[in-house]
């Protein structure tokens, strides 16, 4: 089996975003953009998979891009349908990828700004 990712060490793009940070945690809504490529499940090996978001709404702290990418630790075990390009999310993430380091890492988006996530919900927006 391969994969179409583009694997690349966090710490390439992430280094260089560390001062459009006016504090290491951010939170925010927004959109996912798309579906990465497949990535293996977390099972024998940790994995950490980049998804792009749209910032909607900035809720704490903010970067000077509104197109993030977000390292997701083992997405696989949010459940079935949980990631959907269009659905909308609530995000803590930081710029500080020191948790990323004993992963492997799965990214498709090497030229955007890179955050480590500490907290994703999925949420409707109300009248749709």
């Amino acid at each position: 089996m391969s994969f179409a990712c583009q694997t690349t060490s966090p710490h390439q793009r992430g280094q260089d975003h560390q001062d459009i940070m006016k504090s290491t945690a951010i939170r925010f809504t927004g959109s996912l953009t798309a579906m990465p490529s497949e990535a293996p499940k977390c099972g024998d090996m940790k994995i950490a998979v980049a998804y792009r978001f749209r910032v909607e709404q900035w809720i704490t702290g903010k970067a000077d891009t509104e197109m993030l990418a977000v390292l997701i630790p083992c997405p696989d075990l949010k459940g079935d349908g949980f990631f959907s390009a269009g659905a909308h999310y609530r995000i803590e993430a930081t710029n500080d990828l020191t948790q990323s380091r004993s992963y492997t890492i799965y990214n498709d988006y090497p030229d955007s700004a890179l955050f480590w996530n500490l907290e994703i919900d999925r949420f409707v927006e109300k009248g749709k």
